[in-house]
């Protein structure tokens, strides 16, 4: 029987935040990104950068919460057909915030 190989639960807890923040926030950033290029702000490029430093900040805090509901599923095996069938469902999304709400 070959080796299973295990992602860090670390590790996926970090992919897990990555891909949260990508999900609920990235439509924003390119919005805005998509408004300056059609109209050179300064304004805008300020909004760009403090959303960008929110987003950075609701990584480190959805890492956190990853690591609180933890559960192993198939994002966690190197090779997904290692993991057991009841493991290949989609990971538990950190709640979506409203944008520069106080995070603890």
């Amino acid at each position: 029987m070959p080796p299973t190989y295990m992602i860090s639960p670390d590790v996926v807890c970090m992919n897990r935040a990555k891909k949260d923040a990508e999900t609920h926030y990235k439509k924003y950033i390119d919005s805005l990104e998509e408004i300056l290029k059609n109209k050179n702000s300064t304004k805008i490029r300020l909004e760009i950068n403090r959303a960008k430093q929110w987003i950075k900040k609701y990584e480190e805090w959805a890492i956190k919460w990853h690591k609180k509901h933890y559960i192993k599923l198939s994002d966690c095996y190197s090779n997904i057909e290692d993991s057991h069938i009841s493991e290949r469902v989609r990971p538990p999304s950190a709640p979506f915030l409203d944008l520069y709400s106080e995070l603890t």
